[in-house]
Formats: C-alpha cells, structure tokens, sequence
C-alpha cells in the first residue's frame, strides 16, 4: 500500500483532476463539432453499411442481380460488380460481405439501440475518444507517474494531429486505441486484484475484434501480469466469448475460420519494406506526438524505471511497430500512421518517464529558478501549439468538411433520381449503398465492352443509368470503363452526376 498523500500533494492532485475535467469537456465539444462521422469513402461507409445489416441480423448480403448482369455474362467476378466499397464477394454464391472486422459495427449497432442511426457514429468515436484519454491518464498513473506528468500525457494525445483527425470519422483506429489500452491498463492491476485479468482478457478479445492485429497486445499484457499461470489462465478466459464469437461470425460471413474480408493480405507484407518504413516512421512521429517522442529511445537507459515497465513499454510499441514496418502500405502516407494509433499511449508514458528521469537527474525539481508550474505550463504550451500548427498544415480539422461531402451527394441522388434508376459509382458507392434505396454498379470492375452489354440489358428494362464520380476519378472512370455519351446533370460538392444517353437517342 501506498502511503498517504501529504495535504499539498492532495490539493495538487484535486487540480489536476479538475484540469482533466476541463480539458475532457473542451474536448468533447470540439469533436463534436467537427464531426465527419458519416457513410463517406471506403472505411466509414463500410462500417456503417456492416453497422446496419448486424441491426438487422446479417452479415452477408444476397445481390439482386439485373437481368443479363449476372453469372452467365461476366463469370468471375459479376459479383464484384455489384459491391460497393467496403463489401467484396469472396464466396461467389450471390453474396457480398463486409471487408473490415466486425467490432466497430457491433459497437455502432449497439449505440444505434440507444441513440437512433443518425447520432450513433458521432457518439460511438467522441465517447471512445474521452475514455482513451482517460485511460490514458491512468495508465500513467498505473506506470509510476505523478498527476501532472500523467495529465501531460493526455494533453500530448488530445491535441495530436493524427488523433484529432481520426477522433471525427467513423474510423476504428480511436475504438482500437481505447480497447488496447484498457487491455494494458486491467493487465496491470491484475498484478494486485485477480479479476482485473478476466477484464484485460475481455477487452483484448473486444480489441481483436476490432482489429485482428490488436492480439499483438498479448505480449505486453502477459508481461504486465508476470508468471503467474492462474492469473494468466484468466486471462485467456476473458477472451473466450470474443474468439468463439469471432468464429461464428468467420464461419457464417466467409465460410472460414481463420479469414478475414481482406483481398489477399499475406501478399502485403515483406521484409523490403522495413527500411523505408523506419524512415517514415522518424519523418512522422514527431509530427503525430511532437519531438519530445524520441525520448522513448533512452527507455532503456531509464534508471528510475523499473525492468517490468520496461519490457510491457517496449513490447507493446515493438510488437505493433515491427509489424506494421513489413506492412507495404505504412510508409506510402503520413495517413497510415494510423494502424500505430493503438501504441500512442506506450509512446507517450514511455517518453514522460524519461524525462521524469532525466529531470531527477538534472536537479530540475529542486531549482529555484524554474518552479515545477512554470516548467509544466512551458512543456504544456509547446505541446498545444505544435499540434495546432501541424493540424491545420495536415488537415485535420477540415476532415468531417471533407467526408459531409459523401452524405451530400447521396442526398442528392436520392431526392432527384427516381427509385428504378441504375447508377455507377465507385468512391461514392458505399455512401450510396448507405443513404439510398438506388441500385449500385461498380465501373471499375467493368471493361468497355462488358460496360456496353450492361448498359443494353439496364435499357431493355426501361431503367435510367447515371454515373456518380468524384472529381480526381472522372477522367479515367470514363475513358477505361464507362465510354459513351454522357449528360452532365449536375455538381454535388466534389461529386458530378451524369446521365447516360442512349445511341439513338439526342
């Protein structure tokens, strides 16, 4: 046990927690504000779309194939014409299904029970936004640190570029960070009190549901427990209802256990990319998290860091940092330094405690000169500025501007094309699947001749055909898959639609 706090240091911790509240509620409204959590590209119109069709008890989806558009015209992949971003037709029997994990549209079904579609994505990633950073702030105190080091950690986070722009979509990076980071946080209290390794289990088990790599974090939870095999044995228990839930859902949705809706994810891995995704990884860190995050590198030089903190620090950052260094996409935009998210909390409290240990060294806490307040507000300030100039320079503040555009256009569609109308879209195609009733085509699956045999079946049926395309994919939408003559309709944000005149007619 811990001994008691003298009153200074009591007070001190009563302002510290009156400035978390603070900094929680700023925080709150300003996500909230500018939330983007709608059916935009690939990712949030995959999980939502995933979202829905749980509500509804499914998770693949029979395609209503159109006449003459089916398996005896394109044999190999007339499924994929019919499915929209995030959904792929890995069993070729006349279905789709999600691409991405099933836990983020289980968590955005559940909150749809409590607060109705429209509110669920922005109250799903705001709420796990404020209980990372809460979690964060314990899992510095969990480490070691005192209040205010602890609140620091959380002030780097809240202001970070990555993390704001992240925390306003429906992206499961944030929901990762939270889940991990309460795996980490359980499987160290289970050192004191047993039933903290069932919770770090089950939030492990909901962590990998969210994302499969996110079992990565095993080895750190594992260290943070220490040996002790009936401590561990319940860890593993915790996980038990995710992994069998996991199993039933692979097994219904992709007739497989150990597969996911990924294309090909094995051939996206090598060594070749280490290198240049190490360089990558020293251009962007600083930037995500300020400079102050190479301090993780004297870790190991730490004297008043104990060895345990030491390797559950270092595990939890190498495992999702070796792993994602072979992955061929981290290093292609500052955009991937996302699939880290989830290892922010480990970069963050490893980094203050190596400057908490070179401050002891230094003599810092007993200078006259600078006061620890002083020398706090100096770091804080830095910490604020430097994530409000990179987030405007990345723009993260103009993210939710960005993905509105999606639900815009698809309002568009909705109110002026009529119900039978067949349209072609591939960005705009999830959000389209999302907010209409509209049959959706695929273009970039189609070549110009079996885009010729489509459009003359969709005419024998009396169906109108229209195109929805975004600005930067025009151009090569029509010269490679949609040749013909088509009718401007109109400009919907970064989105035109364009009607398709018969041959005859005009």
């Amino acid at each position: 046990m811990q001994d008691s706090p003298s009153p200074e240091t009591a007070r001190g911790e009563r302002w510290v927690v009156v400035v978390l509240f603070v900094l929680l509620l700023a925080q709150a409204v300003f996500l909230w504000q500018h939330q983007g959590t709608v059916a935009g590209a690939a990712d949030s119109s995959g999980y939502l779309n995933s979202a829905r069709r749980l509500a509804e008890g499914k998770s693949s989806l029979p395609i209503q194939f159109i006449a003459g558009i089916d398996n005896e015209a394109l044999p190999e992949y007339v499924e994929e014409v019919y499915a929209p971003l995030g959904y792929r037709a890995p069993r070729r029997d006349g279905t789709i299904s999600p691409v991405y994990p099933v836990g983020l549209p289980l968590l955005l079904a559940g909150m749809a029970t409590v607060t109705g579609w429209a509110a669920a994505p922005g109250c799903t990633i705001v709420l796990h936004a404020l209980l990372a950073l809460l979690l964060l702030y314990q899992l510095g105190r969990e480490f070691g640190l005192p209040p205010g080091w602890s609140l620091l950690g959380v002030l780097m986070l809240a202001v970070s570029p990555l993390f704001v722009h992240l925390a306003v979509l429906t992206m499961s990076d944030v929901p990762a960070l939270l889940w991990v980071t309460l795996t980490v946080v359980a499987a160290m209290r289970a050192q004191r009190h047993p039933g903290w390794a069932v919770a770090a289990g089950f939030a492990l088990g909901v962590a990998v549901l969210v994302r499969p790599t996110n079992g990565l974090v095993l080895i750190p939870a594992m260290m943070a427990i220490g040996w002790n095999p009936p401590r561990l044995g319940l860890l593993m228990a915790g996980g038990v209802p995710a992994a069998l839930g996991l199993v039933a859902y692979n097994l219904h949705t992709y007739a497989e256990v150990l597969v996911s809706g990924y294309y090909n994810p094995a051939g996206t891995f090598g060594l070749i990319h280490v290198g240049p995704t190490l360089v990558h990884y020293a251009i962007w860190l600083p930037v995500s998290l300020t400079p102050l995050v190479v301090g993780i590198l004297a870790l190991p030089w730490a004297r008043r860091v104990s060895g345990r903190n030491k390797l559950v620090l270092g595990s939890w950052v190498g495992a999702l940092f070796g792993f994602y260094a072979i992955y061929i996409y981290t290093r292609e935009d500052y955009w991937f330094m996302r699939f880290l998210l989830p290892a922010f909390p480990a970069l963050i409290v490893a980094c203050l405690l190596v400057l908490r240990s070179l401050a002891g060294r230094s003599g810092l806490r007993k200078s006259r000169l600078v006061s620890p307040a002083a020398a706090w507000l100096s770091v804080a300030l830095i910490v604020v500025v430097h994530g409000s100039l990179w987030g405007r320079a990345m723009r993260s503040f103009r993210t939710a501007q960005d993905e509105r555009k999606y639900q815009v256009t698809a309002s568009w569609a909705q109110r002026h094309l009529t119900m039978d109308t067949v349209v072609m879209a591939a960005q705009d195609s999830g959000a389209l699947f999302y907010y209409t009733e509209l049959q959706v085509l695929r273009p970039d699956w189609l070549n110009p001749e079996e885009f010729h045999h489509a459009a003359e079946n969709i005419r024998k049926q009396g169906r109108p055909l229209y195109a929805v395309l975004k600005v930067f994919e025009k151009d090569r939408i029509f010269f490679r898959h949609l040749p013909g003559n088509w009718v401007k309709e109109a400009t919907v944000g970064d989105s035109s639609i364009w009607r398709y005149e018969w041959p005859d007619e005009g």
